[in-house]
């Protein structure tokens, strides 16, 4: 089997996995599909982060399409040969999976060596195309094609109360022998007992009658055990190629989201790999607001050793939420090896990331407050300082006092373990008292909208009445009085 190529070292176990319920606050499972996000969910350390940038720069560099077609060919040959009926129709299977096998491992080995990934995938292929058992194999291919010519070139036909099955010999005359339009399927030859041609798609498997099976086996004995011997001599190439081309199609699917994300005008970088405990980002999307229209408002992030916790408060509507996954999302990437939506960045390689964002349907059997409490929990047994937590309004489904206590409960708590991250909140009360303070506020320079950006504040209270002030020309007595 080949080795990964968006593991250096084999895929690791017990990493901290991003939750089921992260994917849907972040809005993942509607970017990615499954496959892109059993990958996504798996941090990546630093020296695993900078061996997928060289995979990505590697997917410049060649063909990736023709590689992809190429590979896509032997694993449509597979199935077709895996949903066959054990016997001759799967033995002729075999003979088209082994040629398009061995198609694929010469263009692994003839790829250019751009990076580690691919010059490990182009020296193990080169390993195996240059073995004895390789050389033998596609030696044989040749005689298994003609003798599965032969099987296919049989016909069978039905005159009135009769069955019969044939061999085709050469005629006389030395004419060409007549051929059934069959394409590569043993299959085809019905179409002498129908009288018509069945167009069928190559990926749907329509199995032949028992009795057209058993006339193949009494005309082509010496030809389908040649076949059968081929097919258990060289069963071991089934698992060859192992989990290269899902890992190739995550290639495919991230240089796709990218491309998505620059026809709408924005920027993605390679994040620089911090080595201290950092969020450094300049301009930093939410990427989940492609998902529809509208402009997309960037923000700036920066947490460090000693602001890395910071409650987010601010009017409705300001994008609190899309601050947050914006942050989410962009470390979601980094931590797989993949560009970041953002001008530049520099991030440390977290082990794990931590969401709460409350919706509606989780509330059903517990109620939102035992939701809240439930996740906090569980997000406290584990988060430490290579943890980053990102948590919207939790603790608001109850009375003010008490989410005031609770809020500031957890919030020191995981400040003190030094988490990096976000809190969420509509309490102002706080300032910065517990943690450094974020708020969303009106951009003052963008005069023609009303554009919020986040900003760092040390008392957040009367930011939004005086920017009410100035956008409707009152004063604050007028404010105060409701005049």
């Amino acid at each position: 089997m080949l080795s990964s190529i968006l593991w250096p070292d084999g895929e690791p176990k017990g990493r901290r996995r991003l939750s089921d319920d992260a994917v849907k606050d972040l809005k993942l499972d509607r970017l990615f599909d499954k496959a892109a996000l059993s990958v996504l969910s798996v941090p990546c350390a630093a020296g695993e982060i900078e061996f997928r940038g060289e995979l990505f720069d590697f997917a410049e560099k060649t063909d990736f399409e023709a590689l992809l077609s190429v590979c896509s060919a032997w694993e449509d040959a597979h199935k077709r040969m895996c949903a066959s009926r054990l016997g001759l129709e799967r033995s002729a299977a075999f003979v088209t999976e082994s040629e398009r096998y061995a198609d694929m491992m010469r263009y692994l080995a003839s790829l250019e060596p751009y990076g580690r990934a691919a010059s490990r995938l182009k020296s193990e292929s080169a390993a195996v195309v240059s073995s004895k058992e390789f050389q033998e194999m596609t030696a044989e291919i040749k005689d298994c094609r003609e003798k599965l010519s032969v099987i296919q070139s049989c016909s069978v036909g039905a005159p009135p109360g009769k069955w019969l099955m044939h061999r085709n010999r050469e005629p006389e005359d030395g004419s060409p022998a007549p051929k059934i339009n069959d394409s590569d399927s043993v299959i085809r030859c019905v179409y002498g007992l129908t009288g018509v041609e069945l167009h069928m798609p190559a990926h749907i498997a329509r199995p032949a009658p028992d009795g057209v099976m058993d006339g193949l086996a009494r005309l082509c004995p010496d030809e389908i055990a040649r076949l059968a011997d081929f097919a258990g001599k060289y069963a071991f190439i089934c698992s060859m190629p192992g989990r290269l081309l899902p890992e190739l199609r995550f290639v495919r699917d991230m240089r796709a989201f990218d491309a998505a994300l620059a026809r709408r005008g924005i920027e993605t970088c390679r994040p620089a790999v911090a080595k201290e405990r950092m969020i450094k980002a300049d301009t930093v999307y939410d990427a989940a607001l492609t998902l529809k229209d509208g402009e997309i408002v960037p923000n700036d992030a920066l947490f460090d050793g000693k602001e890395h916790m910071f409650f987010l408060t601010g009017a409705n509507g300001g994008g609190k939420t899309t601050y947050l996954r914006a942050v989410g999302i962009s470390l979601v990437l980094f931590l797989a090896g993949c560009r970041v939506p953002c001008r530049s960045a520099e991030i440390y390689p977290f082990t794990a990331i931590y969401t709460h964002f409350p919706f509606d349907e989780r509330f059903a059997a517990e109620g939102r407050l035992a939701d809240e409490t439930r996740r906090i929990d569980e997000i406290l047994e584990s988060a430490d300082e290579d943890s980053v937590v990102l948590l919207n309004e939790t603790f608001s489904g109850t009375d003010e006092q008490k989410s005031e206590r609770m809020v500031a409960e957890a919030a020191r708590e995981l400040n003190s373990r030094g988490c990096f991250g976000v809190w969420v909140t509509h309490i102002h009360a706080f300032g910065d008292t517990i943690l450094p303070a974020l708020s969303v506020e009106v951009d003052r320079e963008d005069s023609n909208r009303r554009t919020y950006k986040v900003v760092r504040k040390t008392a957040l209270g009367g930011s939004y009445a005086r920017d009410i002030l100035r956008k409707y020309g009152l004063s604050e007595e007028q404010l105060a009085s409701g005049g």
